[in-house]
């Protein structure tokens, strides 16, 4: 019958059996804890990534958080990287039942959204508000967001950085960019230019943007915002 249901999708978007997503998430993160210490359980099950229904995916969470915690408690678990709220293949009530119903099996809510900063500074707050309506404590951890270079390098570097700074100030647990580097296939359509280096191996402006991020806001923490009194400019705090 699953072959029947799900033969016209690819294999690997087919809801698993919990057991065995139990056993599996079990399984790596044994292998693994003492080098990986998040784990993300499963990439954007609210668009078609995953096929199974949003009941389902809340008992693959519970799965997935109580097999890596069988492991090591200490490890910390990510509920799947949601897409987008506004993303056109969206499950409707997806992100509802994670935060309503999936909150005792996380450490942190995962969310993507790819695309330009000022698509991301409107759909945080509105993310943080379904967070707060469903009281929802664990912070939230960006784990999938970039930009590509349609616009060329610059903007896909000062992005980074507004992006990262950002999720930084609303208490994000984390932000991880995505991709490392870009497509072999230049042909390919915009998406495929995420990567901070090329195909080839050579560092784009991201890379030196990240790469100076880190190394002046290692080990500091974030402070306040200042709002710089026009077209919507403001700079951010640290020490």
């Amino acid at each position: 019958k699953r072959q029947e249901q799900f033969h016209k999708q690819p294999s690997q978007n087919w809801p698993p059996h919990l057991d065995a997503y139990r056993q599996f998430a079990s399984a790596i993160a044994r292998r693994y804890g003492d080098r990986v210490r998040n784990y993300e359980m499963w990439n954007e099950p609210d668009i078609n990534f995953y096929i199974g229904s949003v009941e389902y995916y809340v008992k693959m969470l519970e799965a997935g958080y109580r097999g890596v915690k069988s492991a090591d408690p200490d490890l910390h678990v990510i509920s799947g990287g949601i897409a987008s709220l506004y993303h056109n293949l969206r499950k409707p009530g997806m992100v509802d039942a994670i935060l309503r119903d999936g909150k005792p099996y996380f450490d942190s809510y995962g969310h993507h959204r790819h695309g330009e900063f000022r698509f991301f500074v409107e759909e945080v707050p509105l993310v943080q508000a379904l967070m707060k309506k469903y009281d929802v404590q664990q912070p939230i951890f960006f784990t999938e967001t970039a930009m590509d270079s349609r616009f060329g390098e610059r903007h896909q570097a000062e992005t980074l950085i507004k992006k990262a700074v950002y999720s930084w100030s609303r208490g994000a647990a984390g932000y991880t960019w995505f991709n490392v580097h870009d497509s072999y296939d230049p042909a390919k359509k915009h998406g495929e230019f995420y990567g901070l280096y090329t195909f080839a191996g050579f560092p784009k402006a991201a890379y030196v943007a990240h790469a100076t991020l880190a190394r002046n806001l290692l080990n500091l923490s974030y402070k306040q915002k200042y709002d710089l009194g026009s077209d919507n400019l403001y700079a951010y705090a640290f020490g």
